[in-house]
């Protein structure tokens, strides 16, 4: 309930790398890992081509959303509801989807994961 309000409490930073770096920290706290690790892996692998815009929509399309129904979707397979059939929901679908078919074309590298 409180991701709603969590733009009221703090401000979304200015500079594209402090945005970069917020959203991947709340990734990391989503309240399950595996859309954690998903998330992380994710940024990881197409941050570097998001523009500040791409990033506040991945904030906006993405983080808003609580996490049973982002389990919903990227767990259970589920279909997007209306309202949130969004870009980076999509996108997120579609990642799910290569991560089965090529598990190893679709993570970061063996160095990223160790640490």
């Amino acid at each position: 309930m409180m991701r709603q309000y969590r733009h009221m409490l703090s401000e979304k930073p200015t500079d594209r790398d402090a945005y970069l770096r917020q959203i991947k920290y709340r990734c990391g706290y989503i309240g399950t890992k595996e859309i954690e690790i998903l998330l992380r892996d994710y940024l990881h692998l197409h941050s570097e081509n998001m523009s500040y815009e791409d990033l506040s929509a991945f904030d906006d399309e993405v983080l808003n959303i609580e996490n049973p129904q982002l389990q919903r979707y990227f767990v259970n397979g589920e279909n997007l509801l209306d309202q949130h059939d969004t870009k980076y929901l999509r996108i997120l679908k579609d990642y799910v989807l290569a991560r089965k078919e090529d598990y190893y074309a679709n993570v970061p590298s063996e160095e990223y994961r160790a640490r």
